[in-house]
């Protein structure tokens, strides 16, 4: 453990071994970082503009902007023969390497997390809809679980080839901890999501890095699931 770490380590890990579950943003909250500071840089490539309404993203989905829409204008996604035709982005390291450059523009006392965004439900329910995926984790599980895996592939690989360069932390910030997304019930959840959560932990913790989970949802049923599983910090605003 580098001098870094040891002076990190008790503000990202309790020594209790529980986890921390702190008011967003979590370094305002984080006992002993107002001296440090925080920096986040999300590991999700921009949306490139098609027209001042439209922009498509790195999944080659469609947003118009102008609706402030919280759901692509069409999901690709809707069977599975179409997962076995469709291309999931490439992992470029170029634009992690770019990504993670940015922290040198903070102070070098900073915290420097990487977040990734909807890396489990929100990413599911965008590729294959919303209402569409809610129905397949009642009615196709097979479908459903064919999705979360190939997405969770995907994760793993940007998790590692992040691990390749130097920072403290791993934020996920996901929909099912958001009070405003459709409801997702605790055996859903663990039907289906935890399996992926477990292996995308377990790739951060792997690292010795801390695990943030960033969300909207104060239920105490997750929130004892997330701490079971290693979580170490729950942002929740």
């Amino acid at each position: 453990m580098t001098t870094r770490e040891q002076l990190l380590s008790p503000l990202l890990f309790d020594n209790s071994g529980h986890m921390q579950i702190l008011p967003a943003p979590f370094g305002a909250a984080l006992n002993g970082a107002a001296m440090f500071g925080v920096m986040e840089v999300s590991l999700e490539r921009p949306r490139t503009e098609l027209s001042p309404e439209l922009r498509q993203d790195e999944f080659g989905l469609l947003w118009n902007t102008a609706e402030k829409a919280s759901h692509p204008e069409k999901s690709p996604i809707q069977t599975i023969a179409d997962l076995t035709v469709y291309r999931f982005p490439a992992v470029r390291e170029d634009f992690i390497r770019e990504r993670v450059d940015t922290f040198w523009d903070a102070p070098p006392e900073a915290l420097r997390i990487c977040t990734i965004y909807g890396p489990c439900l929100a990413r599911a329910e965008a590729l294959a809809g919303q209402e569409r995926f809610l129905l397949a984790m009642r009615k196709e599980p097979a479908f459903a679980h064919a999705l979360l895996y190939r997405i969770c592939e995907y994760d793993l690989r940007v998790i590692d080839m992040a691990m390749q360069f130097d920072f403290d932390g791993f934020k996920l910030v996901e929909t099912w901890l958001d009070t405003d997304s459709a409801p997702l019930t605790l055996p859903l959840w663990r039907e289906f999501l935890k399996p992926y959560l477990v292996r995308l932990y377990a790739m951060i913790k792997a690292y010795h890095k801390p695990v943030i989970q960033s969300g909207k949802s104060a239920n105490t049923a997750f929130a004892e699931e997330l701490n079971e599983l290693g979580v170490d910090i729950l942002e929740l605003s």
